[in-house]
């Protein structure tokens, strides 16, 4: 689900900027910590756009890079220790989220075939999906509540931004962002599981009978 990636976007980003000043590299935070922690939840929702297959594109292949976004990220976040930029930071945080999410998605299941979760544009081939939290299932769900909870629980630490206290800053946006990603996964993602799990079961019964 985008929130679930979302969410953890949001969270990952947050512990790598407080690794960065654990390493005293406070003066390469150079934007609003809040500011990028929610870019890094939208990096987490950024991949998914690849769902849009009207347009051309080709879900969890054209926009998920399972390795690329994590070089890059690094890159760009080593460049800033030494040459602090505003633009620089608020990339790297973005594809931080974008990374985190085609790195997650190889534990998920039953988008495309379960023999495809993201695609590696490395080697130029799908990488297996565990199936460990299936597409739009119970587990999903709880893993998305999971991550909700604990970027509520971060967002207190957050400074203030914008006149406002870091935790009803970012609660505020994230709670919105949830909303909506809610009445998408429901108005859509759960029907399309359904169709999908019904011509699962009636590919494999005909299998069975092929056998016969």
């Amino acid at each position: 689900m985008a929130s679930t990636h979302m969410g953890f976007g949001f969270i990952f980003t947050y512990v790598l900027l407080q690794v960065l000043n654990k390493a005293s590299l406070e003066a390469t935070i150079v934007v609003p910590l809040p500011f990028l922690v929610l870019i890094g939840a939208v990096g987490g929702a950024f991949p998914d756009l690849d769902r849009k297959e009207d347009w051309g594109l080709h879900h969890r292949q054209t926009l998920h890079y399972s390795v690329g976004y994590g070089v890059a990220s690094l890159l760009l976040l080593t460049i800033n220790a030494f040459y602090s930029n505003s633009f620089i930071l608020v990339l790297s945080c973005f594809l931080a989220g974008a990374w985190l999410h085609s790195f997650m998605d190889i534990f998920g299941g039953w988008w495309i075939k379960p023999t495809q979760s993201v695609y590696e544009h490395i080697t130029k081939k799908w990488i297996y999906a565990y199936d460990i939290f299936p597409f739009a299932s119970a587990k999903e769900w709880s893993l998305q509540s999971f991550g909700n909870v604990l970027a509520l629980l971060i967002s207190p630490f957050l400074p203030p931004s914008l006149d406002l206290p870091g935790w009803q800053f970012v609660a505020g946006c994230f709670a919105l962002i949830w909303l909506i990603s809610a009445a998408y996964e429901v108005q859509r993602t759960i029907p399309e599981r359904q169709v999908m799990e019904v011509k699962y079961w009636e590919d494999k019964f005909q299998r069975i009978l092929a056998e016969q």
